[in-house]
């Protein structure tokens, strides 16, 4: 089965994927050749491999920063999860689509154990795969710009991987000298929990919740929670 590619001019007007890299890890011919024409007509710059040796000799060129990938779970050598993983954790850390043809319990779990963007079981529209490369690229942009927001970036590559909020939580504790219960605090807030919630969740009264946030955010150099997210999605560069 090969996805289903839409023949209308729809994926090619609006270029949702303007200018966005995206590495397609897929080993049937007629599946990777849908695939790639189908996010080139969105605006991609596509790079295609059919296998894992392939692909992770495409990440260790040194200008390769994909901002997506698509990858296959089964390919000839080996599992596409080893791929999500290394992506994951690479230099400049990337998030995946996940494809296959085969969907169970096992597929499903690796998917969310590997904090996986999307899994899209084969045959897929045209627009289920362009939603998803372009989610995925969102959530790299965002992990990528949180990075920066802690000053970890340049000085650790890959110290950060995609949707490892525990290390997020730890660089922002050593940012700012925060306490045992100012970390507590942090870690609740990013996850989005209001301050009724997390006084509920640490035993505390919502005053004392409130008084800790203000805390935090003032050693972190930030004027409120707002500022806070704003600064850590903020579009890289600006």
């Amino acid at each position: 089965m090969i996805p289903k590619v839409d023949s209308g001019p729809t994926a090619a007007t609006g270029k949702p994927l303007d200018g966005t890299r995206v590495l397609v890890v897929e080993d049937d011919p007629m599946v990777a050749k849908a695939i790639v024409r189908a996010l080139a007509r969105s605006g991609a710059d596509v790079t295609s491999c059919d296998g894992l040796e392939r692909a992770y000799a495409e990440l260790q060129e040194p200008d390769n920063a994909f901002d997506a990938a698509v990858v296959d779970v089964g390919l000839p050598d080996g599992t596409g999860f080893s791929l999500v993983s290394a992506l994951r954790s690479h230099g400049c850390p990337c998030a995946c689509v996940v494809v296959t043809g085969i969907v169970d319990a096992g597929v499903v779990r690796k998917c969310i154990d590997g904090a996986v963007s999307a899994l899209l079981p084969k045959p897929f529209e045209t627009k289920a795969l362009v939603d998803a490369t372009r989610q995925a690229a969102e959530q790299t942009r965002l992990w990528r710009n949180w990075c920066d927001a802690v000053g970890l970036a340049e000085a650790n590559p890959g110290v950060l991987e995609i949707g490892d909020t525990e290390r997020l939580v730890e660089a922002l504790v050593q940012r700012g000298q925060l306490t045992g219960r100012e970390r507590q605090t942090l870690d609740l807030l990013l996850k989005g929990a209001q301050n009724v919630e997390i006084a509920e969740h640490l035993g505390i009264s919502a005053n004392t919740v409130k008084y800790h946030v203000r805390n935090l955010l003032r050693k972190l150099g930030f004027e409120s929670r707002t500022d806070l997210f704003r600064t850590l999605a903020r579009k890289r560069g600006n």
